[in-house]
């Protein structure tokens, strides 16, 4: 942990980012934290563009809600780099399994509605793909965060 302080205009990020570009470049791992969106963004933004003495970049994933984090800086989000992996489209067929299901117990009325012991046996497996849909969900988060030397959040978001 490191407490940086200075008036504006010191360096006191570009500091920052060569820290942690030097301790990526050491192998290590590392949870940056800031006070606001705007401020993980800054060191985020610097962070992806290449730098010249580095040859790789550095995998960067930022911790957050999608609409806080600006919009050239999207690619970085937790969301999207789920949205990516491999995992993903099963868990598109999980949700659509989930809504198709869901809609038949909330559909119908009168005759058409299902009733009884059917209505129980689906929603027992409404219940079950929605577990299956969280333990699917986390291990792909797992994985992104795994695989990035660098994680961004916000110290509301970190926790």
């Amino acid at each position: 942990m490191a407490l940086i302080w200075g008036p504006p205009g010191t360096g006191k990020t570009q500091t920052l980012v060569e820290i942690i570009r030097q301790l990526v470049r050491n192998d290590k791992r590392v949870l940056v934290c800031g006070a606001s969106n705007l401020a993980v963004d800054n060191i985020l933004a610097r962070l992806s563009v290449p730098h010249p003495n580095y040859s790789d970049p550095i995998p960067l994933t930022r911790v957050g809600h999608p609409a806080r984090v600006l919009s050239g800086l999207t690619r970085h989000a937790l969301d999207a780099q789920s949205a990516q992996s491999d995992t993903s489209a099963l868990l598109d067929d999980i949700k659509g399994d989930l809504a198709a299901l869901e809609g038949q117990l909330r559909g119908g009325s009168g005759k058409n509605r299902i009733r009884g012991s059917e209505r129980k046996k689906m929603w027992e497996e409404v219940r079950e793909l929605r577990k299956e849909f969280r333990k699917r969900q986390g291990g792909v988060v797992s994985e992104v965060v795994s695989k990035a030397k660098v994680v961004l959040a916000t110290t509301h978001g970190c926790v």
